[in-house]
């Protein structure tokens, strides 16, 4: 079995620590191990407190970031294994969007979306998007459709998930709870963060899950 190893978290060095085997501990207080919640499409997340302020994080991203190199500064960290739960270092690997959507194909993982498996047909294609229009990543087809911030969105309550308000771009919602922009609210419907502003959100017309 392989030794447990602790790092600090960056930006809470000091308060929190982050195992290679996903365990997060308060040095606070006793190192207290902390409680695992699991969000709606299956990750595990902790909330860390600094400044009286509580963020929710990824445990699989803090593990991640501690752990493993990422020297491609690739965006999003895939579990090798597809089970979502184990957040083991040896079982994440960071991975470009189309690498982590080849993986769910590959492994026959069920959580895929029709987007998402349109993305897949068009990758295995060998068609390169955000190559044509210079400087402009995600631009038009497939791609930029995703990640559209004119998308409808919710608004969510964190502690009850449900609907608090309807925003008919991420743009409007940013403006109404002030943020500058709006790219953590489209991160958080993403799934690369769990909030933003005190607040879940999810693009709107996709479907909820019960």
């Amino acid at each position: 079995m392989n030794k447990e190893i602790w790092k600090d978290i960056i930006n809470y060095e000091g308060i929190y620590q982050i195992s290679n085997s996903g365990k997060v501990k308060s040095l606070l207080n006793n190192n207290l191990i902390l409680h695992n919640n699991t969000d709606l499409k299956g990750y595990i997340y902790v909330n860390l407190y600094k400044n009286k302020k509580g963020t929710a994080f990824r445990v699989h991203r803090l593990v991640a970031i501690a752990f493993i190199l990422n020297p491609e500064n690739k965006p999003q960290v895939n579990h090798k294994d597809g089970v979502k739960s184990n957040n083991y270092d040896w079982n994440l690997e960071w991975n470009t969007q189309s690498e982590n959507i080849k993986h769910a194909f590959k492994n026959g993982l069920n959580h895929i979306s029709d987007e998402q498996k349109e993305l897949h047909s068009k990758l295995m294609k060998g068609n390169n998007y955000g190559v044509k229009n210079k400087g402009k990543k995600y631009n038009g087809g497939l791609i930029g459709k995703y990640w559209d911030n004119s998308k409808p969105v919710n608004q969510l309550d964190l502690q009850t998930n449900k609907i608090i308000k309807t925003y008919k771009s991420a743009t409007l919602a940013a403006k109404e709870v002030g943020l500058a922009g709006y790219s953590t609210i489209n991160a958080v419907c993403r799934g690369k963060r769990l909030s933003s502003k005190g607040f879940g959100w999810e693009y709107a017309e996709e479907k909820r899950n019960k």
